[in-house]
């Protein structure tokens, strides 16, 4: 082979090897932020995630409290019932008021 085609040889095979060291640091650095963005993302979901169990358990007792207290309503409602109050201006006052108290927690 002659020296002019050695030469060309050799300077494709620097340039072809500065191309793969270029690539692997690209690849590299891809690499690098992927990792991060797949770590920021788990740090997210994690937040997200107890977020949901915070708000899970806000509805949980809200829950809790609105069938206590309709709970307590019904027992009222029988009470008065119990006692023959229906009749009277204070038991249909009590009723009454039951009733509303009942609605808003439907």
């Amino acid at each position: 082979m002659n020296t002019a085609g050695l030469a060309v040889t050799d300077a494709t095979i620097e340039m072809l090897k500065q191309m793969e060291a270029t690539m692997k640091s690209a690849l590299s650095d891809g690499v690098k932020e992927e990792e991060a963005t797949i770590k920021t993302s788990d740090e997210l979901m994690e937040s997200k995630g107890q977020e949901v169990e915070v708000t899970w358990r806000r509805i949980s007792l809200t829950l809790r409290i609105n069938w206590s207290q309709k709970d307590l309503l019904k027992s009222l409602d029988e009470f008065c019932a119990t006692l023959r109050y229906t009749d009277t201006g204070v038991g249909r006052a009590i009723k009454d008021q039951s009733r509303r108290a009942e609605k808003d927690f439907e």
